[in-house]
């Protein structure tokens, strides 16, 4: 149904997104795996900024259609690519010879890993499918709505996330079992603090947001924080899992 609903004439466009995304996603890594954080999360303000303009340009000087914001949006991702491949030939010293045994290792060690992470999206996403099969789309919508103000948790760990892995890596032994722990514990106590922020908040700020029609999605949103809560930490334990070559 989903491939119906998109014109025949903006495969082409969507097709030609995946590299430059797989690209970008790749070098953004790179960045993150050298410790360059400064310079990652620079290039990832710089590229959000150029889509968002680009796309909005489109929008408002040519049409507001959805083709429009395709074509947008594929030629900002481009423009952003020229960039990371800038910066990227800059600062890494490139060896054109294959190494086909870090290949190898490199190709097994992620296949293990993107097997974990593709389960954890089917499990983040049928959900949904789920609620739209036994109910109706009123009901995704407010579900969706709590299950967003939910993940906020996420971003904290997330953040966390992204420096603690180069850094686990380096470690050792019991230096990095301990280190570890201590993220953990931090990582609790202030994604506590968030939940209990958002809390005191949370039916405001839907009523706020979106209006009366969708206030049971703060239910929807004490009911499932608590579990949130724990995925936070079990995003930091998959972390080290990954580092000591156990994905």
């Amino acid at each position: 149904r989903i491939a119906e609903t998109i014109p025949v004439s903006l495969w082409p466009v969507v097709l030609v997104l995946i590299p430059g995304m797989v690209f970008e996603y790749l070098v953004y890594s790179s960045f993150k795996a050298m410790k360059k954080f400064a310079i990652s999360n620079i290039l990832s303000l710089v590229s959000r900024g150029i889509s968002l303009v680009a796309v909005a340009v489109g929008l408002f000087f040519w049409s507001e259609s959805v083709e429009v914001a395709l074509y947008s949006y594929a030629t900002a991702l481009y423009v952003n690519t020229a960039i990371y491949g800038i910066m990227v030939f800059r600062l890494v010293s490139f060896q054109w010879e294959l190494d086909w045994k870090g290949m190898y290792s490199s190709i097994k060690y992620g296949a293990s890993v993107h097997i974990s992470t593709f389960l954890s999206e089917v499990e983040y996403r049928v959900d949904v499918f789920l609620l739209l099969f036994f109910l109706n789309a009123a009901a995704v919508g407010i579900y969706s709505i709590g299950v967003t103000l939910a993940q906020l948790l996420w971003y904290l760990s997330n953040s966390i996330n992204t420096v603690l892995y180069p850094y686990l890596v380096e470690k050792k032994g019991q230096d990095q079992h301990i280190f570890t722990a201590q993220v953990l514990r931090v990582n609790l106590y202030l994604n506590l603090v968030l939940l209990i922020g958002i809390a005191l908040t949370g039916s405001m700020l839907v009523r706020l947001i979106y209006g009366d029609a969708y206030a049971e999605s703060y239910l929807v949103f004490l009911a499932i924080s608590p579990g949130l809560l724990l995925d936070t930490v079990s995003r930091i334990l998959s972390t080290w899992f990954k580092s000591i070559g156990r994905p």
